[in-house]
């Protein structure tokens, strides 16, 4: 399977996790992919679909002001941003 295709996969999964009676979501953590840390956020509503947004990369994390950039995506989606 592509890796991030399994890793996709691990995701829908932790997203599953989630009461059905959770309307806003609104949570960060470190995660184990592949052996390294990795962290995702997760904000939006729970009955909405997900949007997940890559970013990061040598050096460089966006998570501190990308929402500047999604927050209105929110609206419409679970914006899952995963710095990697």
């Amino acid at each position: 399977m592509w890796p991030v295709a399994k890793y996709f996969t691990l995701l829908l999964f932790f997203l599953a996790s989630v009461p059905a009676a959770a309307q806003r979501i609104d949570r960060a953590e470190a995660v184990q992919i592949g052996g390294l840390q990795q962290w995702i956020q997760i904000k939006g509503e729970a009955t909405q679909p997900l949007l997940l947004f890559l970013h990061g990369g040598p050096g460089n994390s966006m998570m501190a002001y990308a929402h500047k950039f999604t927050n209105q995506l929110e609206r419409e989606f679970l914006v899952v941003h995963w710095d990697q």
